[in-house]
């Protein structure tokens, strides 16, 4: 059987503020534990869009001419959440802060097959 899988992602997260743009000085990596199994590449990504609120056009494939490496970002508040749109309008009147999050996975075809041993 052969499948596609991701294993953890790649967060990093920044401070976006809106008029001046994401602040590079604030940045913070961290590990996200969120794996994806699949039939088809098809499904993989339909998955982590469905899972991350990201359009299936969003997601760059091999990313930075990385082969099996897909990125995609989203706009965070400080729970976590992806913002909402009152959040969203917020943020461009200067009321509160929400955070660019760029998330890397790698992809990889693996086939397993049952051994005789």
């Amino acid at each position: 059987m052969t499948r596609y899988e991701t294993g953890t992602a790649l967060k990093i997260v920044e401070i976006d503020n809106y008029l001046k743009e994401c602040l590079p000085e604030t940045a913070q990596h961290m590990e996200v534990d969120i794996e994806f199994k699949c039939d088809t590449l098809k499904d993989l990504l339909d998955n982590i869009a469905d899972t991350f609120d990201v359009k299936s056009s969003d997601i760059e494939i091999n990313a930075c001419d990385e082969p099996g490496r897909i990125d995609f970002n989203t706009l965070e508040n400080g729970n976590g959440y992806f913002a909402n749109n009152n959040e969203i309008n917020e943020w461009k009147k200067g009321l509160i802060t929400l955070y660019a999050c760029n998330y890397s996975y790698l992809v990889e075809q693996v086939t397993r097959e049952t051994v005789t041993l």
